[in-house]
């Protein structure tokens, strides 16, 4: 018999609404008893097998409550008392969703013949698109908006996932109760993993859940218990608490963070983390964020109430220090505190297109604070913090910002003493972008105003140069640019005024308090283009060369009188051979007559339009002596050599640059720079990388620099060079499992930077990550130079993580790596994004 209905529409719609609830379940359920009937075994799936949707009706046009009623059955009872019984293969369908049943009753009004409820019974199943509900019986009351379904089990086809409960009933506001119900994403009779929970609530309308007495099962022993949780069903932003992270670290001991997330508004939140640690104690680090239409920023505090570690170590170092004899080093000043935090705030402001806002401020409350703690928001291995108010405002023909900016300089105690920062209190740029004045000829200018502050020196209690600097840098040029060729000549005034507060040795020295001096920079650049079309294989290609010649002039100004509040030399490289000046900042315009002459080669690959290779070599030809330098010659006559190892030469090294794809997975890149005159490499570096199919990576990494200039005393007879190598690798060795490594080698000192070994294993319903990793603390360096038994400290840090992911569910984290990893691993991808659908087939 079959019956078509176009009304009575809603008490069937409620009843299946309860599937759909079901739907937004993602702790609700279990291994289900049915038989798994839609289970298709597949050995080329990752789960060894599917589910098979059962078939739907074909997709109307008009959403499922406004279709009409289709309801069949092998036979049916009607009874005046609005009784109906219908009994054998019972279907009730609308839209694309379906209920199937042995016998099932309705209840009629009896003057309006509405159906009032409805029972069904024996084999009740219920579908609609992505998933499937059956049950031992089920009913729903239209008057009550209550529906229930006894001994039921679904299974949720998008997201692989089949589960149980004794007891589903939802109430007329859609609120849906489990009782003894669980949940996994496992493939049937293979439970590796099993969410059970006493009760469930799910609440649609606040896209939360709630459970009473949740465990989770691995391989049927429980290994996590809660008697109570909250947690989101739905994309909904929610507060509450987020899976708790463990750890293990030399430094620290065991440790384990609960962080607990509040969603304050749409476009704020916050984050508040309790954390302890066995040698240190207990902490707490917050986090608050926001977004609004013109700004957005974040807060960061990190906090240890009292460092058991750290007190320990300071009273041991403050007792027995032989290396530290002047009692006002920094180092030791900076054994400070017992309360360890970390500041960090960021703000932007884009009030119009032109007039921008940026802050940025970082504070530490003492100076080993990265020594200890080096896995902050900030970074690792930080020697200073920033603390920045800056304006800026960007036109097509105007550039210019205003900031005040200072640093605070760490002086960690296994380290080197470092100088100070002088703060900009504040300064102001403004730029005019080329404009004509005359018929070809171009005009620009730079300017700014700056005030420098810097605090005693620390170690002679003396006070040091400050004070303000104008400087004003007009240029003129005429650009001539024909096809394949261009000249420029051009003109810079380089202009500067001090006012200044002289320091102790300064004016012991009689130096001026408002030097003044105006040097002008005469410089031409000019070059050629040439291309011609070629041919590799059957791919065209477009090989371009590119002479260029770049010649300017300083004259020498004798620059002693004058402070350097934020000079310092360049590293030399391509970019230096057109440069008019070897010194960055405003206090040093370095004396020259030098004539650059470089080429380039280019192969454009045609087909893909993109550069297939290149090459450059280039090098400075010196007509004349250069003298000035930014230190001070009279204490240190070698440092000229320090900044600028040809200082002495007529020629600069040779320097030549090459990159390119060998294949479009292999790209690699290597410069060399070659000074003849000594017949020897000053710097060197080669990098290769391979980015291949299933996020496969290698990396390889070598530098080398003949004169390391951060550990060179050429004064002190000290001279060190640069050697390191390294690599990383990424390797899947098949669908389930991943090996990953990293290699830091110093092999000019002969000590491990870092290394780092771990491997991932994915299965149907779970992935594993564990990762171990030794490296090099801030301040080991030092350390390994010096006899153990003096320092008494372990140069490396040993750390150990493991993060174990529940697919369908959630990340239990043993200190999650990610962010690490993605530095150590150029190219590597989240843990939690690589992470394969559980319908997903080998490759």
């Amino acid at each position: 018999m079959t019956v078509k209905r176009s009304s009575n529409r809603q008490n069937v719609h409620h009843l299946f609404c309860l599937g759909s609830l079901l739907l937004c379940s993602t702790t609700a359920g279990a291994t289900s008893t049915d038989g798994f009937s839609d289970w298709v075994s597949d050995p080329s799936s990752i789960c060894g097998g599917y589910y098979q949707p059962p078939p739907l009706p074909a997709m109307p046009d008009d959403p499922d409550e406004a279709q009409s009623l289709r309801i069949s059955a092998d036979q049916s009872k009607v009874h005046l008392n609005g009784h109906t019984l219908l009994m054998g293969d019972v279907a009730i369908e609308q839209g694309v969703r379906r209920v199937e049943a042995d016998e099932a009753q309705i209840e009629h009004e009896p003057n309006t013949r509405n159906i009032q409820s409805i029972t069904a019974s024996g084999h009740v199943r219920f579908i609609q698109p992505g998933m499937q509900v059956t049950g031992a019986s089920a009913s729903a009351d239209k008057n009550t908006g209550h529906m229930q379904v006894n001994d039921a089990s679904y299974r949720l086809y998008d997201r692989h996932a089949r589960g149980a409960a004794a007891i589903v009933s939802v109430d007329d506001n859609k609120v849906s109760t489990l009782n003894e119900a669980s949940y996994t994403t496992c493939p049937p009779l293979h439970d590796t993993w099993l969410l059970e929970a006493d009760k469930v609530e799910l609440d649609p309308n606040k896209g939360r859940g709630k459970a009473w007495g949740a465990q989770l099962k691995v391989e049927g022993i429980p290994v996590l218990y809660a008697p109570y949780f909250n947690f989101p069903i739905d994309d909904r932003r929610m507060s509450g608490f987020l899976f708790p992270s463990f750890g293990q670290s030399d430094k620290h001991g065991l440790y384990f963070t609960v962080p607990y997330y509040f969603n304050l508004a749409p476009n704020y939140d916050a984050q508040l983390t309790p954390k302890y640690y066995e040698k240190r104690g207990v902490g707490l680090d917050g986090t608050v964020r926001y977004l609004t239409e013109e700004s957005n920023g974040r807060v960061d505090i990190e906090t240890i109430f009292h460092d058991d570690a750290y007190a320990q170590f300071r009273h041991l170092k403050r007792r027995s220090h032989p290396l530290i004899t002047n009692p006002n080093d920094p180092r030791l000043l900076g054994l400070s505190g017992l309360h360890r935090a970390l500041l960090h705030f960021e703000h932007e402001t884009q009030f119009t297109d032109n007039l921008s806002l940026d802050i940025n401020y970082n504070r530490v409350s003492d100076d080993n604070y990265f020594t200890d703690l080096e896995q902050s928001i900030i970074g690792s291995n930080v020697s200073q913090l920033e603390q920045t108010f800056r304006m800026d405002y960007a036109s097509d023909e105007w550039d210019g910002y205003a900031r005040f900016q200072e640093y605070q300089v760490l002086h960690p105690f296994e380290g080197a003493t470092r100088a100070e920062i002088y703060r900009r209190q504040p300064q102001v740029f403004l730029s005019k972008s080329d404009f004509p004045i005359a018929p070809g000829l171009m005009f620009a200018f730079d300017s700014e105003f700056a005030r420098f502050n810097i605090h005693k020196d620390r170690l002679t209690n003396t006070s040091q140069t400050h004070g303000d600097r104008w400087r004003l840098r007009p240029s003129i040029s005429y650009p001539i640019e024909q096809p394949g060729w261009f000249v420029t000549p051009g003109m810079k005034l380089d202009t500067a005024m001090y006012r200044l507060a002289r320091g102790t040795a300064d004016i012991a020295a009689n130096k001026p308090n408002k030097p003044s001096r105006t040097i002008p920079i005469f410089d031409t650049r000019a070059g050629m283009w040439f291309d011609r079309e070629t041919q590799l294989g059957q791919v065209p290609f477009v090989q371009t060369l590119e002479p260029q010649l770049y010649y300017v002039y300083v004259p020498y100004v004798d620059q002693d009188p004058y402070p350097n509040f934020d000079s310092g030399p360049t590293t030399f490289s391509l970019e230096r051979l057109w440069r008019d000046d070897r010194f960055s900042g405003g206090d040093r315009v370095g004396d020259t007559h030098q004539v650059s002459l470089g080429v380039t080669s280019r192969l454009m690959d045609m087909s893909q339009y993109f550069e297939r290779a290149r090459v450059t070599l280039g090098q400075i030809f010196y007509l004349k002596e250069r003298k000035v330098t930014v230190c001070d010659q009279s204490s240190n006559a070698a440092c000229r050599l320090l900044e600028d190892p040809s200082a002495d030469d007529s020629v600069s090294p040779a320097v030549a640059e090459v990159g390119g794809y060998l294949t479009p997975s292999w790209y690699t890149q290597g410069t060399l720079e070659f000074n003849h005159q000594i017949g020897e490499t000053d710097r060197a570096s080669i990098s290769a990388e391979y980015r291949g199919p299933n996020d496969a990576i290698f990396n390889f990494g070598f530098q080398y620099l003949r004169i390391d200039p951060s550990r060179t005393d050429e004064s002190a007879g000290n001279v060190f060079s640069l050697n390191q190598v390294s690599s990383s690798v990424f390797v899947p060795l098949s669908d389930r499992w991943r090996l990953m490594g990293r290699a830091y080698y110093d092999r000019s000192e002969h000590h491990l930077i870092d290394a780092l070994a771990g491997f991932e294993y994915e299965s149907c319903c779970f992935a594993v990550q564990f990762v171990a990793q030794r490296y090099l603390r801030a301040g080991g360096a030092e350390i390994l130079t010096q006899p153990r038994s003096v320092t008494g400290i372990d140069p490396y840090d040993n750390v150990f993580s493991l993060q174990v992911t529940l697919k369908g569910l959630s990340t239990l984290g043993l200190h999650d790596r990610d962010e690490s990893l993605k530095k150590l691993i150029p190219g590597y991808r989240s843990f939690g994004s690589r992470m394969r659908p559980s319908t997903a087939r080998h490759t």
